[in-house]
């Protein structure tokens, strides 16, 4: 019961995860760059310093005291050191290293890089380890510091793909050119390919637009649909000392919250204030209970919860996506875990604020109610969303198409008999289901409230009638349950058949025609119309030869000589389909590969079962 979140919380142990990769791999390229090409520099000082002095010890004709001083004066030479320099006195040496001056600059360059990659580095988690502390210190700071970090981490981190990736391409073919005298063309074109999506990437994701629109399945509660509902949201509000609610959705979706944050309803964007409840909970809790999850909800409006959300969530859901878009790169991964960790850390604050506002929204709606109010309703939303979530998962899992589904009647019906059982307790309900882990434990909330509320009362909490309920006041919540029920509980059934038809090894012709509904024979001609491949829902046919779907081991495309082919491996060998006849090519690999999962699932079902 709170804002609805954006992301998911992190751990403590995941963040630790998060820095101690980002300290491996962030510095790894830089780290070795920076080393290799101090070595090679050392090992060409060496080697024409070497060189030299050999040549002086073959020279004949020099004095004693002559060949001593060219020994010195060599001995102490650092052609890389001439090379950088620019003394007018050094000209003619550097004249005379003029043929290997320009690797010693490319070294240079690449230990330069190196450094100045290391140095972004240690910037970002200084500029991330700042935001994070000032994140956790203060909730004022955290749209300030969020806004800072993400500003300059993405910055820095484009920096950071662009050396690192120019890195790689010089060491790949730097590394392979001085261990073994050798480059491979392939592999240095084929980092560069590499450098060059890592950097496309991170332009896309600084500049690519997101949508952190909310969709709500609902219907709107007007106050022309239920005034005395209305009477009583305003007044609560006037009583907590914050503005109502633009409008209020009813819904079956087990929670309530509020966002002010842009929602679509039945596809009209709404702006403002949105209070969501559930009507198939509301309909469980009494009026003192329901008014103080209402006094709950309305806390967050009247602590700037919703405000401050409404704020952050355009730049989260934009590093979130940042975030993704690097992940799918291979040469943006280090970067990738650098950002992470200030993500990491950053949503571990954002969680222990929302906690305490949790336990301010708390005690707020036990101050305008009871305290035992607020502790029954919580108890209540977590048994019943509980049961709900067994039964939905039960009905689901039927290996037979379900006749009929009737959630909401199975619920209501089975509810008791769960309050009656231990399924009671082994059931998580000891928290608020809730999409994000910042709400703290229920237990948690009673000890705040001073609310004790032992096991042994859960039952006669869960089961007392409620004979004055909000629900009651609200004309239309019965149509609309009804109207939202019907389709989501068609949409379950839908569900549940593809999955039966998904799972099923057909033995009957209604099974076979189950299976058939959704993965039908499908033909696929060439370029002649002349029948090419046949698809069904067991086995693929081409050319005289058939393969069943569950006996292919692997199936590849393969881009030969004679054009592309679907290789298809299984027990009795390989078969090939050539597709450069096909029209309808990618149509047929894509289907090819949903009907070989449809095996590969059945084949282990029936296996579990068997």
């Amino acid at each position: 019961m709170s804002s609805p979140p954006d992301q998911p919380t992190p751990t403590q142990t995941s963040l630790l995860s998060a820095l101690i990769k980002p300290a491996l791999l962030i510095f790894a390229v830089p780290a070795f760059a920076w080393w290799f090409g101090g070595h090679v520099a050392a090992d060409y000082d060496q080697r024409l310093q070497e060189g030299a002095l050999a040549g002086i010890e073959r020279e004949v004709g020099l004095a004693d005291a002559e060949r001593e001083a060219l020994r010195v004066f060599y001995t102490t030479l650092r052609p890389s050191v001439i090379c950088a320099g620019d003394d007018p006195a050094e000209a003619a040496l550097r004249e005379n290293l003029a043929s290997v001056c320009p690797e010693y600059t490319q070294h240079r360059w690449i230990q330069r890089a190196g450094l100045i990659s290391i140095g972004l580095g240690l910037l970002t988690a200084l500029i991330g380890g700042v935001a994070v502390a000032a994140a956790m210190r203060s909730r004022a700071a955290q749209l300030p510091a969020f806004r800072v970090a993400w500003g300059s981490l993405r910055l820095i981190s484009a920096a950071q793909v662009v050396i690192q990736g120019a890195l790689c391409v010089a060491l790949s073919f730097w590394v392979t050119a001085y261990f073994f005298e050798l480059y491979v063309v392939k592999l240095i074109i084929m980092v560069a390919i590499f450098a060059l999506w890592a950097v496309g990437a991170v332009l896309m994701g600084i500049f690519a637009k997101v949508d952190i629109t909310q969709t709500v399945e609902g219907a709107l509660v007007t106050e022309a649909d239920a005034p005395e509902f209305w009477a009583r949201l305003r007044a609560l509000s006037a009583k907590i000392g914050t503005e109502p609610p633009v409008r209020v959705i009813g819904g079956i979706d087990d929670n309530f919250f509020v966002t002010e944050n842009p929602v679509v309803l039945n596809g009209e964007r709404l702006e403002g204030r949105t209070l969501f409840m559930s009507l198939s909970l509301l309909r469980r809790l009494d009026a003192a209970e329901a008014e103080a999850v209402m006094s709950h909800e309305l806390a967050h409006f009247s602590g700037g919860d919703t405000t401050h959300s409404r704020s952050l969530t355009p730049m989260r859901a934009k590093y979130a996506q940042y975030l993704n878009i690097l992940e799918g790169n291979p040469l943006c991964i280090p970067v990738f875990f650098t950002m992470l960790a200030f993500w990491r850390g950053f949503e571990l604050a954002l969680a222990q604020t929302s906690r305490a506002r949790e336990l301010r929204a708390d005690r707020i709606a036990a101050e305008n109610t009871r305290p035992d109010a607020i502790a029954r309703a919580l108890l209540k939303v977590a048994a019943w969303s509980s049961y709900r979530v067994e039964v939905e998962e039960a009905l689901f899992s039927q290996s037979q198409v379900l006749s009929s589904v009737n959630i909401a009647d199975r619920v209501r019906g089975g509810f008791a008999e769960f309050v009656g059982s231990e399924r009671l307790l082994s059931l998580p309900i000891r928290r608020t289901p809730h999409p994000m882990d910042s709400h703290p434990p229920n237990a948690e909330r009673f000890a705040a409230l001073g609310v004790e509320l032992p096991e042994s009362v859960w039952p006669e909490v869960l089961l007392a009638p409620t004979d004055d309920s909000w629900h009651g006041r609200i004309p239309v919540a019965e149509a609309i349950e009804a109207v939202l029920w019907a389709a989501y509980e068609a949409r379950f059934a839908a569900g549940q058949r593809l999955k039966v038809a998904i799972e099923l090894t057909p033995r009957s012709p209604e099974e076979i025609a189950l299976v058939e509904e959704y993965f039908p024979r499908l033909v696929f001609v060439d370029k002649d119309g002349a029948d090419a491949v046949v698809l069904t829902w067991d086995r693929v046919e081409h050319d005289g030869w058939f393969m069943r779907h569950e006996d292919i081991t692997n199936a590849m495309l393969d881009d030969g000589v004679l054009g592309k082919q679907l290789v298809l491996t299984g027990a009795g060998g390989k078969q090939k389909i050539n597709l450069r006849t096909l029209p309808e090519q990618e149509q047929l690999v894509q289907l090819l590969g949903r009907y070989l999962g449809r095996a590969r699932r059945a084949k282990e079902v029936r296996e579990l079962s068997s």
